[in-house]
């Protein structure tokens, strides 16, 4: 006759002060990060850029811009802007949920897209909200959303402070 005898380990996931590990964030610091992409729904056909600092206040809260400019022009779709090509600078915060994940959202005030240029005209200010990931130690991969523009795609780097 044949005994077999085994013991397995698995490493457990450890609660902090009774958080649970999802919204546990001992590896957390300050960082800022700089990413790069595009808004491709047309006629919008924009290329993005954002920059962001995270974790500012209580370790969770933090700011954010984003700069977008777009590749085409259309004088039926942007009348109101000049040489009618797209452009929008949006500013807003960032919520962090743990290490590698973070909430953002902003909207736009001063330009032709803005709060204070399309008050009482029948579209609204250019509004946005979205999710950054940390694939890789030193990557950010954000995924954004806007009813008027759709989806928007950034790939970037994170730099700790």
């Amino acid at each position: 006759m044949l005994f077999s005898f085994s013991v397995m380990g698995q490493n457990r996931q450890t609660r902090e002060n009774n958080v649970p590990w999802i919204f546990n964030m001992n590896e957390s610091g300050k960082y800022m990060d700089i990413t790069a992409g595009s808004a491709p729904k047309s006629p919008y056909s924009a290329i993005k850029s954002s920059f962001s600092i995270n974790n500012l206040i209580l370790k969770r809260i933090g700011f954010y811009t984003s700069i977008e400019k777009g590749l085409s022009t259309d004088a039926d779709a942007f009348p109101d802007y000049d040489n009618h090509a797209y452009f929008t600078h949006l500013l807003g915060m960032t919520a962090s949920l743990n290490q590698n994940i973070y909430f953002w959202g902003g909207i736009d005030f001063f330009t032709k897209s803005g709060v204070f240029y399309t008050h009482g005209k029948t579209r609204g200010p250019r509004k946005e909200i979205g999710i950054g990931i940390t694939p890789y130690k030193w990557t950010v991969a954000r995924l954004g959303w806007s009813k008027t523009v759709g989806p928007t795609f950034t790939i970037g780097a994170k730099i700790p402070l």
